[in-house]
């Protein structure tokens, strides 16, 4: 399993040098740029109410990481909970760098078709724990806020529908 799955994520990426060279080459009248405000969205302390938020909207009955806490868990004693939580991504934040629990995850191998024992009928997923995934959420909203504003619509796929609907 680990030489199969360590050959198919192999990077095949090109060198750094390329890659910067590549970039020095864009046209600047094409780059899009947030403007201060809205770079400041993006960035900073989160809130007690984005993380509500987020917590509300994610899937319920689905697989939590190393600790066990799923999303009912946080649910039930959220009233207890938030206020730590967002204190703790806070810290985080100024400290760059989070908490050793929300930079591990489980790598978990998932059948999805035919011969079980053929490795590549196998797909893996990462279980991160519900906490990172609430942080992941906050930022993914903050994120989703401003695509319009450097994302062209032509270019779409893996953003929500609405945001383009509320531009066009």
């Amino acid at each position: 399993a680990n030489s199969f799955y360590s050959k198919l994520y192999a990077s095949n990426s090109s060198p750094d040098k390329d890659v910067d060279t590549y970039l020095d080459e864009i046209d600047q009248n094409h780059k899009k740029n947030l403007s201060k405000e809205k770079q400041k969205s993006c960035e900073g302390l989160v809130t007690l109410d984005e993380c509500t938020r987020a917590l509300k909207a994610m899937n319920k009955n689905k697989s939590p990481g190393l600790d066990g806490l799923t999303t009912e868990f946080y649910e039930a004693f959220w009233f207890m909970l938030g206020p730590i939580l967002v204190n703790v991504f806070n810290e985080g934040y100024n400290n760059q760098n989070l908490s050793t629990s929300q930079r591990q995850s489980v790598i978990s191998l998932i059948h999805k078709k035919d011969d079980k024992g053929e490795i590549s009928n196998y797909r893996p997923i990462s279980l991160t724990n519900t906490d990172y995934k609430i942080l992941a959420f906050v930022l993914s909203n903050r994120l989703q806020n401003v695509i319009p504003d450097i994302v062209s619509s032509d270019q779409t796929a893996y953003i929500k529908r609405g945001i383009w609907a509320q531009i066009l």
